[in-house]
Formats: structure tokens, C-alpha cells, sequence
């Protein structure tokens, strides 16, 4: 009788565990209560046809190891292409991720927020002024981020346009896309923030 009353006990609490388990928040907490969350960043898309170095190095900064510096737990690169490649997504299509690879790669990952981006467009225009030359970089990111305890996908669209002044020597458009995309990426970047941060209701 006695063996048996154990037996039950035992089973109870393997139950009970399992369900707490299942039960708890995708989150971690820290040492000093603090939650830490964790995030799956999918390697960005570029469309735009500029794969000039300056691009490539404010890419680089203000989307790949962005989120590492601001104090998130991010999925390892690797562990997030083995995510997607065990969904339908093909990165040589250039396409940025759909819902259904975000949601995907968060089940795999079990990261609490999955973000993508795509460089839609960086266009420059050029305006003569002797003996100065005006260009104009505009610039055109599309992010998706996916919260997966609320199981929602929150897309969103960053333009930007800057000037830059040169002399006709000088001109050239790298100021002006540097100083453009970075502005896009830092919008970008303090919009993603806030959805993390549990305010959902924005404006594209």
C-alpha cells in the first residue's frame, strides 16, 4: 500500500512539473530578477542592388550585432540558418522571411522575438549648385518581428532621406547613403525596441 501511495506521489509531482514547465514564460530570468529575453536575428536582405562597402559595414553595425550591445541573448547565427533551412525559406531568393519561416525559426530557436529586415531601396539624386553638388540618399527598410508568446508577426516600413553637399571634386554619394541609412537603421532599430517592450500600437 504503502509502495503504491508513493508511486502516486511521484507521478503527481512528474505531472505537475511537466505542466509547470510547459506552463512557464519563454523568457529567462537572471540572477538579479531581471528577465532576459531572447532574440533570433534572420541575416538580412538587400535588394537594392549597393553592395558598396559602407553599406555592407553600416549593415553590419546596425542590424547583425546591433542587438547583442543592447543586452538581449541572441540565438547564434548558426543554430538560426539551422532553423531556416528546416523551414521553406531559400536564402538565395533574397526575399525577406514570410510569418510562417519567422514562426518556424522561433519554435526551433526558442526565442521569445524573431526579427528580419530588407533593404528595399537606396536611391540617390544629384542637383548641381555651383560650385557645389546637393546629393540626396533615400533610403527604404521593411522589418517584420515576430513575438511569439503573443504569436503575432508586427511588420513595419523606416524611409529616410539625407543631403550631403561636396564640392565638384569631392562628390560622391557615400555620405549621403551612410548618413540616410544609418538614420533608417537607428529609427528601425528604437521601433523594434519598443514592440520588445510591449508597445505594440505604432504607426509605419
Amino acid at each position: 500500500m504503502k509502495r503504491i501511495f508513493a508511486f502516486v506521489v511521484a507521478l503527481f509531482l512528474t505531472v505537475a512539473t511537466i505542466s509547470a514547465a510547459n506552463a512557464a514564460p519563454r523568457h529567462s530570468i537572471d540572477f538579479s530578477g531581471k528577465k532576459i529575453i531572447t532574440l533570433a536575428a534572420i541575416p538580412y536582405v538587400n535588394v537594392s542592388g549597393d553592395e558598396s562597402s559602407y553599406v555592407l559595414d553600416s549593415l553590419k553595425e546596425g542590424y547583425t550585432d546591433y542587438f547583442a550591445k543592447e543586452g538581449f541573448k541572441i540565438v547564434p547565427r548558426e543554430n538560426t540558418l539551422n532553423a531556416l533551412s528546416l523551414s521553406d525559406y531559400i536564402e538565395g531568393d533574397n526575399i525577406i522571411a514570410s510569418d510562417e519561416v519567422m514562426r518556424s525559426v522561433a519554435e526551433n530557436t526558442k526565442a521569445d522575438f524573431v526579427i528580419a529586415m530588407e533593404v528595399e531601396e537606396i536611391a540617390i539624386s544629384r542637383e548641381d549648385e555651383f560650385p557645389k553638388t546637393k546629393l540626396t540618399a533615400k533610403i527604404k527598410l521593411l522589418y517584420k518581428i515576430y513575438d511569439a508568446a503573443g504569436s503575432k508577426i508586427y511588420p513595419f516600413r523606416i524611409t529616410t532621406s539625407r543631403d550631403n553637399k561636396a564640392t565638384l571634386a569631392e562628390v560622391g554619394p557615400k555620405y549621403a547613403v551612410k548618413n540616410a541609412l544609418n538614420q533608417a537603421l537607428e529609427r528601425g532599430n528604437h521601433r523594434l525596441i519598443e514592440i520588445i517592450n510591449g508597445k505594440k500600437n505604432i504607426q509605419n
